[in-house]
């Protein structure tokens, strides 16, 4: 199951309506090949760019931290409320960095931002207890 080889966690709140940089916890990668980082956008005006891009440091922290250059996850809302409820997504693979910090921009237009939810995967041991945040994991077998 997928379940038993992932880590999910949970980097950061939901943000209200505005144009703002939203930093996510940074996610201490040892031990795993890569990371899903998703985002829910709740509430897009006209014109809004949500950017959903990661960020490198080789300690937990985002002071000094470096913006991965090979791409984001991006989309521009056409019209109020074209975007809401749409998701973004960011898959890093093997980074280079420790320490991965997801960040959330949005610019242009007011817009507002779910969790940054992070998944962990491709573990070298497989995690056999999930953070906190997820309250409860239930696996289901077809018989």
């Amino acid at each position: 199951m997928l379940s038993n080889g992932v880590k999910i966690s949970v980097l950061s709140s939901p943000h209200a309506t505005g144009q703002y940089t939203q930093n996510g916890t940074p996610l201490d990668m040892e031990g795993f090949e890569g990371v899903l980082f998703l985002v829910l956008i709740t509430a897009s005006l006209n014109t809004g760019t949500f950017t959903l891009q990661a960020n490198g440091n080789t300690i937990s922290s985002t002071s000094g931290m470096t913006l991965f250059n090979e791409g984001t996850s991006a989309a521009t809302a056409g019209s109020d409320g074209a975007l809401n409820d749409n998701v973004l997504a960011l898959d890093i693979y093997k980074p280079l960095e420790r320490y991965i910090i997801p960040q959330v921009v949005t610019a242009v237009a007011n817009g507002a931002i779910g969790e940054i939810i992070a998944i962990q995967y491709g573990p070298r041991t497989k995690p056999t207890v999930q953070p906190a945040a997820v309250q409860d994991l239930t696996q289901l077998i077809s018989p």
